[in-house]
């Protein structure tokens, strides 16, 4: 599964966006990630992949919070 870059999605109670690594600054996602430090592999259900090398477009992504949820 391949979440497209830009896509803004429910996961669990939060949304989460698709950033492509390096947009916002930084060379590596997974610090920045939402899942960092969380069995990630465990979601790829509900995620995608963030890796490139399993991605379509072959771009590294991460996962941030979107918006705020009241």
């Amino acid at each position: 599964m391949t979440r497209p870059i830009g896509e803004v999605f429910t996961f669990f109670d939060h949304k989460l966006i698709v950033v492509e690594d390096g947009k916002d600054g930084y060379i590596t996602g997974c610090a920045r990630c939402e899942l960092h430090c969380k069995p990630c592999e465990l979601y790829y259900g509900i995620t995608g992949h963030c890796e490139g090398y399993r991605r379509f477009d072959r771009k590294d992504v991460h996962f941030v919070k979107f918006g705020v949820d009241f």
